[in-house]
């Protein structure tokens, strides 16, 4: 597979809804912010969003309504569905086949499954300029900021889901690494990311800080900054 700069927009001209989840989440349509006001509604379009894949309806309840029977829980997703599909602005962006449910992948643009398709991508269909812009679509940790405290389970699922994303963001930064092919600088990370625990902020997971260090640097001269991490 061939990953484009094109690729990191949408795709193939056809106006989508872009879902960001790579830090705060954000809904647009058209570059502007989709106004989705219930946040359950929100929780479900970032779970169908973060693989773009069919997800069973027996997932989503036991995600959104663990403890509930499972013909409450059944019709309880039936209303949040509907009320998802009148919440976007695209019609048909919600698929639904027998006990699957999914997003539309040809009017709904995520940053998370762009960056799984870059890093699944063979090097020869990358090149630097790539990697920077691809980084800088990344501005946190997954889903920032955003929680469900009545819906624990959904919890779980975002903490997993965020060590996938630092994972892959890490392997985004080794790929820049292995296309600059340059050693390793011999300056340090900005001052307040120095000192002997920056290597530790890595091991716990804190793989998005590098993102952080890429946006300080002024100068591709200086790309190799990011290369020691």
């Amino acid at each position: 597979m061939v990953v484009s700069e094109h690729d990191i927009h949408e795709g193939d001209g056809v106006q989508t809804l872009r879902i960001q989840m790579l830090g705060a989440p954000e809904v647009l349509w058209g570059g502007e912010a989709v106004c989705i006001s219930r946040r359950q509604v929100r929780a479900l379009l970032f779970r169908l969003a973060a693989r773009q894949e069919p997800v069973s309806r027996d997932q989503l309840c036991f995600l959104f309504w663990p403890d509930t029977p499972d013909a409450i829980a059944r019709r309880c997703l039936t209303h949040l569905l509907t009320h998802l599909r009148l919440a976007v602005p695209i019609p048909h962006l919600i698929l639904s086949s027998g006990e699957a449910v999914q997003l539309n992948k040809d009017r709904a643009w995520c940053d998370t499954v762009w960056l799984h398709e870059l890093c699944r991508a063979n090097r020869t269909a990358l090149d630097i300029d790539l990697c920077w812009r691809a980084l800088d679509l990344i501005r946190g940790p997954f889903l920032e900021g955003f929680s469900t405290p009545r819906c624990p389970e959904y919890e779980l699922w975002v903490v997993r889901e965020q060590q996938h994303w630092n994972c892959q963001i890490l392997r985004l930064v080794s790929l820049l690494k292995s296309l600059h092919g340059a050693p390793p600088c011999e300056q340090g990370l900005p001052p307040d990311q120095t000192g002997d625990d920056s290597g530790q902020l890595m091991a716990d997971g804190e793989y998005w800080v590098a993102t952080a260090v890429l946006r300080r640097i002024e100068s591709r001269a200086n790309t190799a900054l990011i290369l020691r991490l």
